[in-house]
């Protein structure tokens, strides 16, 4: 770069070297050769621009990104599946003289749409609430019956979720011709998987 291009430059030479510096350019010092050009710069032409008119764009919020999820739960509703827990069944009219209150309980349930089907076991020493179980599931109520052979009654309710099941059973009664007969007493399922 030539010195006189440098504004720094310039400014670090003093006053009597800028003189003798353009003396000896003149002069031909400061050539090589006869076909050197020797003096200020020739401006340079500046590029023309030409601006066309930008929309202003309204700022959106940025879409959170989900992170993925780290297990799979089951959909929820989604009943089907094998299902334990307990059945405290109520003392009802002295039915703890000869049955357990408190008893183990298993369900294989199979769930489709709103309906749901399955089998109730509940243990050897319970009066019997177990048996086949009918019914309907809808925004996480269970509603349905133990179809109990030769009973009546049976009815449940109560809610579930894709782990948990909580139901009132009512009494189931086998009635034996005479208007009275076995009473399996109600009781609260609560099953778990």
């Amino acid at each position: 770069m030539a010195l006189w291009q440098d504004a720094a430059a310039r400014r670090r030479v003093s006053g009597g070297a800028l003189v003798a510096l353009t003396a000896s350019m003149a002069f031909g010092g400061g050539c090589k050769d006869a076909n050197d050009v020797v003096g200020p710069p020739t401006p340079r032409p500046q590029p023309t621009t030409t601006t066309t008119p930008t929309r202003t764009a309204t700022a959106q919020p940025a879409s959170p990104t989900p992170l993925p999820p780290t297990a799979t739960p089951p959909p929820a509703g989604e009943l089907t599946g094998n299902w334990s827990g307990t059945f405290e069944e109520d003392d009802y009219k002295g039915s703890s003289d000869f049955c357990n209150l408190h008893n183990t309980a298993s369900a294989v349930v199979s769930h489709s749409g709103s309906e749901v089907t399955g089998t109730l076991y509940v243990s050897a020493g319970s009066c019997g609430a177990g048996g086949p179980i009918q019914g309907t599931f809808s925004n996480g109520t269970l509603t349905g019956v133990v179809l109990k052979s030769g009973y009546t009654g049976g009815a449940f309710s109560g809610t579930a979720t894709a782990n948990r099941i909580e139901l009132r059973i009512e009494k189931l009664v086998h009635d034996n011709g005479n208007g009275t007969g076995l009473v399996v007493p109600p009781g609260n399922l609560t099953l778990t998987r």
